[in-house]
This record gives C-alpha cells, structure tokens and sequence, in this order.
C-alpha cells in the first residue's frame, strides 16, 4: 500500500530529525569519551584568571606583542562598587531601553527584545569578575550557542566559531561542539538569531539609524556560503598546521569580536598599553575600529540585519535547518491575500511565501510578519511532523486568483474556492425563490 504523499513528506522529515538527532548525540558521546579534557575555557580566554598556566595570544594587541592585560590579575579583596552599579543600575537599563524604542511599533505580541536583553545581560556578568564582587570565569557558562567573544573582559562564555578554529588548532576534532550545533539546529534553527544572539540585539538597534536603504537581490545571501567556506577552509588548515599564532576569522573578519570584544578591551586594558608603549593607533586596533565603522555604513546602507543574511557563518549553519526545525513560524497559505505586508517589515528582507533556500535559510523567526499580517494567519508553531505545503497564493495575477466583492462595509477578497461556496449559495437562494 501507498503512503499519502502529505504522510510520506511527514514520516520523511520526522525520519531526517531523528537521524540528525541521533548523530548529534553520537557526536557528543565521542567526543566526551575521547576529549574528557574538552575545555574551551583553555584555548578562548585571558589565561591570568581562569587557566593561570595557559599561554595565549588573544589579549594580545597583535601576536607576539604583550600588553598590560597579559600580567593582569584579579583582586577579590578589593570591591569596586561604584563600576558595579553603574554597570547594573545604568548601562543594562539604558541598553534595555535603546532595544525596546528600536522595535517601539511591533511590542505587542512579540517580547523578542526581552530575551535579547536578557542573554545580553547574561554573556556579560564578567562585571562581578571585574570588579572583584565573584570570581565568574570568562568561560564560566560554556560554549554559548550564539557569537559571543570572551575576549571582552566582561564575557562568561565561550563563542562556537572560535571554539571551532581553537580545537583544530589544538589538533582536537570538535566532536561535542559539532553535536552541539546540530542539536540547537534541530530544535530551532536560526530562531537563535532572532531571540537569542547578543549581536542580533545589537543589530536591531542598529537597524533604526537614519538612512536609505538599498535593497539587495536575493540571490546576493548566497555569498554567506562564500564566507563559510572560507571559514571552515582556514579552521581545518590548522589541524594541519603545526603552528599558528593568527586566527583568520577572529582576528580580521568579525564584527562581533570588535564590538563585544576588541571595543571594551580598548577602552581597558588596551589603552594603557597603548598610551604607554604606543604613541601611535597600533595597525591591529585601528584595523578592528574601522572593520567596526564598516558595519554601520553597511547598517546605514543594507539594514541592521545585513551581517547576519550575507555574512555570518554560524547563521548560515544554523539557516539549513530552517525548514525542518521543530520550532519556526508557519502560514496558513489558503488565507493569505498577498498583500506583502510581512515582507515590508522583514529585517531580513524576505517574503515568508518564498520557500527558496536563499529565503528560507534567512528567516531569523523574529515575528513581525505575525504582528502585521491583516489575516492573522502568521504564527509561531512546534511542529513535531512536516506537513505537505500548498501551493502559495500571490498577488501577482489577481484577476486570475482573486475577485473583489464590493459590500457596505468594505472590500473582500475571496480566493477561488469561497467563490465557487458563494455562486453556490446564491444559486440555492435563486431557487427557493
């Protein structure tokens, strides 16, 4: 006997979770068996506090060239309240508020900006660290599953991307981190992006400065491909390599690293080595700051989104997971009218009709399309088995699709089936007359 198509795409899609499922546990298992000694912590932090014996190089300006944070220790005897609370009673809040006012027209409905805030808040707590309140270890929490560079000075977790690089440095395979992600795929694909990424925060705020945006053909997101090749390419060379004291990725090309990395270790650290060893911007640091002023003529230029849809690596992973994700946002295509108000609002510029890999992969599960939608058939869904799509309505023929019936109160648009329900009815009424 035959399946049902619609059964058979669910048993397909509910097979591949599985598979996928049960290789991420497999991965995990490995690797805790032959890597007991599995500690990003050793590889992704200053090495004074949390691995006092681990020489590293990035708290260093530039390889090879110590600075003051190279011999910094931290003093829990003494406690620096007043960076404390200015940190915890002002910047937080203040941060809070920046993020709130950026999504002011879409807060009812979606509370994105409060989980924002709160992993935010959470991958900085090194603040009781710094200022000698409790020893929280920049490495404390793990490998987060979002961006994060714990070379800030205020960081409590460890970024995957640079865990990745550091593993194969160390001629580990990243057997735990690589299960790791296939497992966060798997539950939410780039829901992560959208709720959860300190530098999706950052990027939402971003996105509300002033400026006219220019709108990128789709087929330009396939460059993120580029930049992931590039990426994995670079990380698995040193596994090979026998020495390395440069990261390709961390050091030249991401902008997380300089905003919540390289831009408080400036300001620290940074710049007393700086004034006294360097009476010039040392190459490195000018480098960062102006990869840092690129990101907000591309913010000003292409939306506050634009690093995460062209660029980000760990999003483009996560982005080929999208479709068979247990939690995502689903439309009811038999009710939609075509208006594209959900692709106006987008932050990635995609239509949600679009079921394209370069659109697909791109959706972040932000919400605004649901806060929008005139139907209100836009919403969030935990989806355990796939489900046999139709064949979406557009509004690009609409004498064909659709038919305007003019009534007192307002137009309404029928699709092709009511319309037969409607003839119908008026058929049976002309009858019993």
């Amino acid at each position: 006997m035959k399946l049902h198509n619609s059964l058979y795409m669910q048993d397909k899609i509910f097979r591949l979770r599985i598979n996928l499922f049960g290789l991420a546990l497999l991965l995990i298992i490995i690797g805790s068996i032959a890597q007991y000694k599995f500690e990003p912590g050793r590889w992704m932090t200053y090495r004074n506090f949390d691995y006092p014996e681990e020489i590293n190089f990035i708290n260093y300006l530039n390889p090879g060239v110590k600075d003051v944070s190279t011999g910094k220790t931290y003093d829990f005897t003494q406690k620096h309240f007043v960076l404390f609370f200015a940190v915890i009673f002002f910047f937080f809040p203040f941060m809070f508020f920046l993020r709130v006012l950026a999504d002011f027209d879409f807060k009812r409905g979606v509370y994105r900006y409060i989980t924002q805030w709160l992993t935010f808040v959470v991958a900085r707590l090194g603040i009781l660290r710094v200022t000698g309140i409790c020893p929280v270890k920049r490495s404390g929490l793990g490998v987060f599953p979002f961006m994060n560079c714990q070379s800030c000075e205020l960081a409590t977790g460890a970024c995957p991307l640079g865990t990745f690089q550091m593993s194969l440095l160390k001629k580990q395979i990243p057997f735990v981190l690589a299960g790791q992600i296939i497992l966060v795929g798997i539950l939410s694909g780039r829901t992560v992006c959208g709720w959860l990424c300190p530098y999706g925060f950052l990027s939402d705020i971003f996105d509300k400065l002033p400026g006219k945006r220019i709108k990128l053909h789709l087929n330009f997101t396939y460059f993120k491909y580029v930049f992931l090749g590039i990426f994995l390419i670079s990380s698995i060379a040193y596994f090979f390599k026998d020495q390395s004291k440069t990261l390709l990725y961390c050091s030249y090309l991401c902008p997380v690293g300089f905003y919540y990395g390289v831009l408080e270790y400036a300001l620290t650290t940074g710049l007393h080595s700086l004034i006294k060893d360097f009476p010039f911007i040392h190459f490195m640091l000018f480098y960062h700051f102006f990869i840092g002023a690129l990101v907000i003529v591309g913010t000003i230029k292409l939306g506050g989104r634009f690093f995460c849809k062209f660029f980000c690596p760990l999003g483009t992973l996560y982005g080929l997971f999208n479709k068979i994700a247990l939690f995502n946002i689903r439309l009811n295509e038999n009710r939609c009218t075509g208006c594209k108000a959900c692709e106006k609002v987008c932050p990635m510029q995609i239509s949600i009709l679009n079921q394209k890999l370069e659109s697909k992969s791109n959706c972040i599960v932000c919400g605004r399309c649901k806060v929008v939608c005139p139907t209100k058939k836009i919403d969030f869904s935990v989806q355990l088995f796939g489900k046999k799509r139709t064949k979406p309505i557009t509004a690009n023929k609409p004498n064909q699709q659709f038919k305007v019936i003019k009534r007192a109160n307002g137009d309404k648009r029928l699709n092709a089936a009511e319309l037969k329900v409607q003839a119908a009815k008026r058929k049976k009424a002309g009858k019993g007359r």
